[in-house]
């Protein structure tokens, strides 16, 4: 699979905003100049130009418009000039007018504006950064060591390279293309800290608080977030993708459910798990805007203790080498992967929470309603694994108010908010409304025989029930619907009904029923066996392993 290139990458500039620089620099098709120094004579002659229409060409040549046309001056003129022109231009960083003004007052040299950009073009002279000098420039500034980059002697155009430039977009078809995405400021580093001493303000002195290590680290992986989201939600030039794909869920619905399966000592929790780490190179490609809460999320471990807090870091480790190699050292999700690795579990509720608060605050500038809701089922995601169930019910409240539940029409955003409702309920220990609910809602999906007639509301309605059940502590009931969830998920395949069928062991043990579990296990092994390719340990037979163990 190919790798990200560079201009698949956009970002703004510095301050968050677009500051439009045009790509077509001097490239200006320009008359004769006219040369007025003291050795060179001018001919003022009359030149007649005819530049009458095809239609009026029998006219005679006195009837003809005239036009004055300057003589051209020699190049030989030019390139005695041309070192005068070299320094006021790019040396001194003067403004064309500016040259042109002192051009003739200190050696007598007048030309037009466009004679000017004509011998600038024809010399290569420019100010303005072009596409391939900027890709040029990222490239280097990324691939320095990160101790020394900010001290590069780079040079653009014969003068020092201006970083802060190289992330401003460019004008591609009239729309503004970004190159690269912008650096967090520490990657930048402080520009107040390269000035030289004289050019310093003396800044007051002031109390200096000490914070700790893993509060810098949490404001640094804040900063990047930001910096990421503001250049995300201004994309106009890239498919954005703010709700939940299908990949993202393969991904981390595989992993969870592998974990799962480890923490019960079954040996396909490593198929699935190689499985769906396997697709951390398709999302780092497309850049979900979920991509980054959801490696946020991940990282929580609920209190599974020691041993899972150790598998998900190595699987955090894979993913930020994965994003390094991807996308560079300097891009956003690199950074934000790697900050992430060196949060402890103490502080992760603190994390959590003002990650969902940077979230909410930049959904203010969101003017697309779907989009905000995608966002917002985001928030309240990140709040519940953060334990924060109040906050989540409120937000949960206000977007069920604005897209009823009851809406026919099963979206993924629809979908993630019956979710959402139902392990609020479970949590506040309120089942029979949302049993009703989901009821109604399979009432149109189930045949007269009570078998699954294979739709997707009916499926997502049995499995929800099924976990309704399991915490009403209802094992038959819960058993039930998880069968008939798995019934229609199987007249469609792919990836959903392992997740099912991990889930379905998961309730039976729970209530003690291993012998039903094996026998679930066994029943679907044809369903299991699309993980064997997976495992490292081919040779083992990790199913009869399961099953000998639950008798």
């Amino acid at each position: 699979m190919a790798l990200i290139s560079q201009s698949d990458i956009h970002m703004c500039d510095d301050s968050g905003d677009f500051a439009i620089e045009s790509n077509d620099d001097t490239h200006v098709h320009v008359a004769a100049p006219l040369d007025r120094s003291s050795d060179f004579v001018v001919n003022q002659q009359m030149v007649l130009e005819d530049f009458a229409a095809s239609s009026v060409q029998s006219q005679t040549l006195n009837s003809l418009p005239l036009r004055l046309r300057r003589p051209v001056i020699p190049s030989t003129v030019w390139e005695r000039f041309r070192r005068f022109i070299h320094d006021l231009y790019i040396g001194q960083q003067l403004s064309l007018d500016e040259v042109r003004q002192r051009m003739k007052e200190q050696h007598n040299f007048d030309a037009t504006e466009q004679m000017y950009k004509k011998r600038l073009r024809d010399w290569g002279l420019r100010k303005n950064y072009t596409q391939p000098q900027k890709l040029d420039a990222i490239k280097q500034l990324r691939e320095a060591p990160s101790e020394t980059r900010g001290n590069l002697p780079l040079r653009v155009n014969g003068v020092p390279l201006k970083e802060r430039r190289l992330w401003r977009p460019v004008m591609r078809k009239r729309k503004p293309v970004i190159l690269a995405p912008r650096p967090s400021p520490l990657y930048r580093g402080n520009p107040r800290s390269r000035l030289p001493p004289r050019l310093r303000t003396p800044s007051p002195q002031r109390l200096q608080l000490q914070l700790g290590s893993e509060t810098q680290t949490i404001e640094s992986l804040l900063r990047y977030t930001s910096s990421y989201n503001s250049w995300y939600l201004a994309q106009s030039q890239i498919k954005a993708r703010y709700g939940w794909t299908q990949q993202l869920r393969q991904v981390f619905h595989g992993l969870r459910t592998a974990l799962s399966l480890l923490r019960r000592n079954d040996s396909m929790a490593f198929g699935l798990m190689n499985r769906s780490c396997s697709g951390f190179h398709a999302l780092l490609k497309s850049q979900p805007f979920q991509l980054m809460p959801e490696v946020l999320i991940f990282k929580d471990t609920l209190h599974f203790g020691s041993r899972d807090w150790e598998i998900r870091q190595s699987i955090l480790k894979f993913f930020a080498s994965l994003a390094n190699t991807t996308l560079g050292v300097s891009h956003p999700i690199t950074n934000f992967a790697t900050l992430l690795l060196n949060i402890d579990w103490e502080h992760l509720d603190s994390c959590f929470g003002l990650y969902a608060e940077l979230l909410l605050d930049q959904t203010k500038s969101v003017r697309d309603d779907s989009v905000c809701t995608k966002i917002q089922l985001t928030i309240m995601d990140i709040f519940r694994a953060s334990g924060q169930f109040g906050a989540a019910s409120r937000l949960g409240r206000r977007l069920w108010h604005a897209n009823p539940l009851d809406n026919p029409v099963l979206t993924v955003e629809r979908s993630l908010l019956i979710e959402t409702a139902v392990r609020l309920a479970i949590y506040a220990g309120e089942y029979s409304k949302i049993e009703k609910f989901l009821m109604q809602m399979l009432s149109r999906s189930i045949v007269l025989n009570g078998k699954q007639n294979g739709d997707h509301p009916g499926i997502f309605a049995c499995a929800q029930l099924g976990w309704l059940y399991c915490h009403m502590k209802s094992p038959v009931k819960s058993e039930k619907f998880f069968r008939l969830a798995i019934e229609g998920a199987l007249q469609h395949g792919g990836f959903e009904v392992l997740i099912m069928l991990a889930n379905l062991e998961t309730v039976l043990l729970s209530f003690k029923m291993n012998k039903e579990a094996a026998q679930a296990r066994i029943e679907y092994q044809h369903v299991w066996a699309q993980l064997d390719e997976w495992r490292l340990d081919r040779g083992s037979q990790s199913q009869t392993d399961f099953v000998q163990s639950q008798i």
